[in-house]
């Protein structure tokens, strides 16, 4: 999970920008080697919200390792989905990652990005929501009973941990354990009232097939439960 570490903090510094004015553009940095023959791919609804991508490779000094940055233009408020796979540059095997971004950006310019990222070698799943337990809210999990995952740790990282009251991300992590569905609930509530109603939902289908291969369908609620 080394390199899974560095691309999420890569996202952290680079996606859910609070826009004050306008719609500023969304951008995701990616970390790649091509030395193995592996890049990222990206598709994305076409729904208005979003413009097409610009994208770009970016090599280290030493070469073979770099990052893919693709470079999102936000034209109105609204949803939409964005999925990154990274996978062989030639033939059709599977993604060894996939990530399936949700975005929201609400009528004052606001955007919001929760993810979930699956990484096919060790079976293991990630989710990454954005959070500021500083304004007394954070995610809660509402657990799984079903036995098709293991529940690996929960995690609150701040986006710029020197500036109060900036917000950050609350990360989960699971493995899948045998083939089978859950859904994967999580609540963003009162961390000091158990009885508050959820003010966001995000809320995750997975399906683990006979060879322990992952499939994903989310369903955001940002703005009511």
């Amino acid at each position: 999970m080394r390199r899974a570490a560095a691309l999420l903090c890569a996202l952290l510094l680079l996606t859910g920008c609070c826009l004050a004015e306008g719609f500023e553009p969304l951008q995701f940095s990616l970390r790649a080697v091509l030395s193995e023959g592996y890049e990222w791919t990206c598709e994305y609804q076409d729904n208005g919200v979003l413009s097409a991508p610009m994208q770009d490779f970016i090599p280290d000094a030493q070469g073979g390792d770099g990052t893919f940055e693709f470079n999102f233009g936000i034209n109105k408020p609204g949803e939409a989905r964005i999925v990154f796979n990274y996978g062989p540059t030639m033939g059709i095997a599977q993604p060894s990652e996939t990530i399936i971004c949700s975005l929201t950006v609400d009528e004052s310019g606001e955007s919001f990005v929760c993810w979930a990222q699956l990484y096919a070698g060790d079976r293991t799943i990630m989710f990454v929501l954005p959070a500021n337990p500083t304004t007394a809210m954070n995610w809660n999990f509402a657990g799984d009973d079903s036995g098709v995952v293991s529940f690996l740790g929960e995690e609150y990282i701040a986006s710029f941990p020197d500036l109060a009251g900036a917000g950050g991300r609350t990360t989960y992590l699971f493995r899948a354990e045998k083939p089978g569905e859950t859904l994967l609930m999580f609540n963003y509530s009162d961390m000091w009232n158990p009885y508050a109603a959820a003010e966001h939902t995000y809320a995750a289908k997975l399906i683990v097939g006979e060879n322990l291969e992952m499939s994903l369908d989310v369903e955001n609620s940002w703005g009511g439960g």
